[in-house]
């Protein structure tokens, strides 16, 4: 029997989940009586995941040429601010809520900025009677950094490493927006030299942008910062970062009394863009990431 091929406005509203759509999933499926679905062509930006249902089981969706799914923004309006810094808004952006830590021009991924371009020992000591804060040894962190709580710290230690934010910087103190649950420089299993001189790096701070390709984002004020490359043009290049957590959701309550989701294939689909941050509270300190979300 002769596949279902649906147009392209026809598919996008009822199975990209929007929140505006108005045809139903299932009269997707009800029009798609071979079990095999076509879908035409093209660069699908999601919004939101991708919801499979108990309806969608035993179908087969089959591209139809170069099928994209999306998660990610183009990001527009790219000004030149100094040199080869360029600037966007990227107003969806909000501290600790939503933001990104991946970012492609043209189809490349670029490095967030970063302390050292590859991990080496930082000697560090846990400043007596806390966990929220570290000496300033060797005057890594300075105190004219601007905007530095837009800046994260990474503590390779144990068999684990500690992610937190930054609160702030004085001359012999750098402070954290959350205390670490471990003790910082303790157990560190990655450096012979001793127990008190793990490794860590600091990102996405302007400052640490020394290196083209380079880029920031900048929480607290929506905007993102890129240090291009010879010969690249921001404002003509397409930037995009990932925003949509999920791309696809296979959902049913089977407690509930539902049927299972089974036997559903994507065939010739490209899934790209798919968003993941870490939350203020997600130090990822804990045995096999007890600490970060499931969904």
């Amino acid at each position: 029997m002769k596949a279902a091929l649906l147009p392209f406005s026809f598919f996008l509203l009822p199975f990209f989940a929007a929140e505006s759509a108005t045809v139903s999933l299932a009269r997707l499926v009800k029009e798609s009586p071979a079990g095999v679905v076509r879908v035409p062509a093209g660069v699908y930006r999601l919004e939101a995941p991708l919801v499979i249902g108990p309806e969608c089981s035993g179908r087969r969706f089959v591209a139809d040429g170069e099928v994209i799914v999306d998660g990610g923004r183009v990001i527009t309006g790219w000004k030149r601010l100094e040199g080869d810094v360029w600037t966007a808004d990227v107003p969806w952006v909000k501290r600790f809520e939503k933001s990104f830590r991946s970012l492609f021009v043209n189809g490349e991924a670029r490095p967030l900025a970063c302390s050292v371009k590859h991990p080496k020992p930082g000697t560090f000591h846990v400043a007596r009677g806390g966990g929220d804060n570290i000496f300033n040894d060797g005057g890594l962190f300075k105190t004219d950094w601007q905007d530095v709580e837009n800046g994260e710290i990474t503590f390779y230690h144990f068999w684990v490493d500690t992610h937190l934010r930054l609160k702030r910087i004085e001359p012999d103190k750098v402070y954290f927006h959350r205390p670490a649950r471990r003790a910082l420089g303790t157990g560190n299993t990655n450096n012979e030299e001793g127990s008190n001189n793990a490794w860590f790096i600091v990102e996405n701070l302007r400052e640490l942008m020394t290196v083209p390709g380079e880029w920031c984002v900048d929480e607290l004020h929506g905007k993102v910062y890129y240090l291009a490359k010879p010969g690249e043009n921001p404002a003509t290049a397409e930037i995009v970062a990932p925003y949509t957590d999920e791309l696809v959701v296979f959902r049913s309550d089977i407690n509930g009394g539902a049927k299972p989701v089974k036997d559903v294939v994507f065939e010739g689909f490209v899934f790209r863009h798919s968003n993941y941050t870490l939350g203020i509270d997600e130090f990822n300190d804990f045995q096999a990431s007890q600490g970060v979300r499931r969904r």
